[in-house]
């Protein structure tokens, strides 16, 4: 039951915020301003006292079944949830240049490469925009900002951290969830794309990729397809070997979200 009043609590975030749409910082700081008034007053609060009614505020009791306090503050955490995935489109961002004909990308891969059997695609940190024509550009780079999905070759040896310019056409993500859960603005097929540097990413991040990629080629080493790129699924949220008639089967059964990392 406990479980039940969080989550409509939390669900309840994501409506308020929808309707308020407050930036997140200010909800997060609502939310830590309620768990320190939640600690302060379980600490400083004693039976008998003046103030001993605020006690159900943080201890609950009956007939309540959580503290309120505990449910205000999941809710300004799912509002904080919510705005956090909201993707702001400002004038320098890439998504102005959708649909609007050829431009020059300069940005940073930041992701892993996604290969498939057809296709290779990369998650963009776009930098600089210049519109493009058979010339060449047309005019200086202007800073830009946003994440756009590039199609390359399927054998293509592009790796997080490299520095790419990209001449192509964007256009908008065919479907919203790249946008709402990977803050995908653009989509770009069909482009022409040299590398301009390489190793520019978070040292962090890039061991922590090599790592991955080393664990996946153990994965496909010790179990032969298709059971090796159901767990590299399972354990690593590699989807892209999974053959597609398996996808489909799962999502036909409901249990998809066995192959999700986080499922």
């Amino acid at each position: 039951m406990p479980l039940l009043w969080l989550s409509l609590a939390f669900l309840s975030g994501l409506l308020v915020s929808n309707l308020i749409g407050w930036t997140w910082p200010g909800w997060l700081g609502l939310a830590g301003a309620c768990l320190v008034l939640n600690i302060t007053i379980r600490r400083f609060i004693r039976a008998g006292t003046k103030l001993a009614g605020l006690r159900k505020l943080a201890q609950g009791g009956p007939p309540l079944i959580l503290p309120p306090l505990v449910l205000l503050v999941v809710l300004l955490g799912g509002a904080a949830r919510y705005q956090a995935y909201q993707v702001a489109i400002n004038a320098g961002s890439i998504a102005r240049y959708n649909d609007a004909g050829s431009i020059r990308i300069t940005g940073m891969v930041v992701q892993p490469p996604d290969q498939r059997e057809t296709a290779t695609y990369l998650t963009v940190e776009v930098s600089q925009v210049a519109p493009f024509g058979a010339g060449g550009p047309l005019s200086a780079p202007q800073p830009a900002s946003g994440l756009i999905r590039v199609q390359a070759s399927a054998l293509a040896n592009f790796q997080y951290g490299d520095v790419l310019q990209i001449d192509g056409d964007p256009t908008a993500p065919a479907s919203d969830y790249l946008t709402q859960t990977q803050g995908i603005l653009s989509s770009l097929s069909f482009a022409s794309i040299s590398r301009l540097k390489s190793g520019q990413g978070s040292p962090f991040w890039t061991a922590l990729f090599a790592f991955k990629a080393h664990a996946l080629a153990v994965v496909e080493q010790i179990f032969p397809p298709p059971e090796s790129d159901l767990v590299a699924g399972i354990l690593l949220g590699v989807a892209s070997g999974i053959p597609a008639d398996l996808q489909q089967a799962f999502k036909n059964t409901g249990t998809a979200h066995i192959i999700a990392i986080s499922g």
